[in-house]
């Protein structure tokens, strides 16, 4: 689709992209109502034995969340290839696991600026 018909996502509250990007790079409007790009970024996420007493922890499965549960139970979550995230994080930040180990994803702003072929593609897609 072209940019004008993906932009009507924009609006709705959902995130575009082009199908020749990287599938965790998109764009959405942030807080102010600019349109922003942003990419997800894994990195290993680095604990120490304190996690296992903590509590807090939210599994989200299709925009649904849990009641706040401790990290030992969100463990049978996690190795059912869930999302687990602390209350107090963004929605946009979640633990899970890849490669047998735990990932932390964020959502990070990216600069941007689209070239003319990019705003002129019709490979454009509404996503989430």
């Amino acid at each position: 689709m072209e940019l004008k018909e993906a932009y009507q996502g924009i609006n709705c509250g959902k995130k575009i992209r082009r199908k020749s990007w990287p599938n965790n790079a998109y764009l959405k409007s942030n807080s102010n109502d600019e349109l922003t790009m942003y990419h997800i970024r894994a990195d290993l996420f680095t604990y120490d034995l304190s996690i296992i007493h903590s509590h807090g922890w939210i599994c989200i499965t299709n925009h649904n969340r849990s009641e706040p549960i401790d990290f030992i139970s969100g463990l049978q979550y996690l190795n059912e290839g869930m999302k687990l995230r602390l209350q107090e994080w963004p929605d946009s930040t979640y633990l899970m696991i890849d490669n047998r180990n735990i990932v932390i994803f964020k959502e990070e702003e990216w600069n941007f600026v689209p070239t003319y072929e990019c705003l002129i593609a019709h490979d454009w897609e509404i996503i989430d």
